[in-house]
């Protein structure tokens, strides 16, 4: 919240599912929800997503921050039309 109160462009949450970053918390879908009605700022949805996470987000996150979840798959366009799939 301090973030919004103090002009940021958007916030990052995340990781949304278990992956390398951070301490190991999770960012949990009611947190989005909750920051979607609540606050104006945007919100990017970071770090662990799946098509399918990314599909539950849609509604609450503005941007999804996708590195990993394209590169490391093996087909990577693939990956990124089932992103584009769920979430656009």
């Amino acid at each position: 919240m301090t973030a919004a109160e103090i002009s940021a462009d958007y916030v990052s949450f995340g990781p949304v599912s278990a992956s390398g970053l951070g301490d190991g918390t999770i960012a949990e879908r009611e947190l989005f929800e909750w920051w979607s009605e609540i606050i104006e700022v945007p919100l990017v949805a970071a770090g662990g997503l799946t098509p399918e996470l990314a599909g539950e987000l849609a509604p609450f996150a503005e941007f999804f921050e996708l590195g990993d979840e394209i590169w490391s798959a093996a087909e990577p366009a693939a990956m990124l039309a089932a992103f584009e799939r769920r979430i656009g």
